[in-house]
């Protein structure tokens, strides 16, 4: 996988393949991993799922408000989504983005003590994305 991998993310800005090798080693910030007083579930709202990394990766609010900031296909599939599988420099950056979102959402979620709403989160990260765009394109 890693020789596969390597020529993609030389195409790629640093940023791309900081994401991703943390996405690979589970450094998310994620309730369960950082094992927080409470778990919380999904930031974006989805019903009975946990604020975790598994989630995540399939999260589908995540992947289209990412998809549709780098205006590419979601690639659906859990292996293709973490560059296992056909890994690209699309897909890369994609991975890179939803990392980006998602800690973007995480420190929403810091600063009040009152929980956003997961429309409220979802809104913030639609302008995250194209704040993020420059760091991933």
């Amino acid at each position: 996988m890693v020789l596969v991998l390597t020529p993609v993310l030389k195409q790629c800005k640093p940023y791309v393949g900081m994401c991703v090798f943390k996405t690979y080693i589970g450094g998310w910030t994620t309730s369960s991993r950082m094992h927080e007083r409470v778990n919380r579930s999904c930031l974006l709202g989805c019903t009975d799922c946990a604020d975790n990394i598994n989630h995540y990766i399939q999260c589908s609010p995540l992947w289209q408000i990412a998809c549709s900031a780098l205006g590419v296909i979601d690639p659906f599939t859990f292996s293709k989504r973490l560059c296992i599988v056909s890994p690209s420099p699309d897909n890369a950056q994609l991975l890179a983005l939803v990392f980006s979102l998602y800690h973007s959402a995480h420190n929403l979620f810091r600063r009040d003590d009152v929980s956003p709403s997961p429309r409220v989160v979802q809104k913030s990260l639609v302008e995250a994305a194209r704040a993020y765009r420059q760091h991933i394109i």
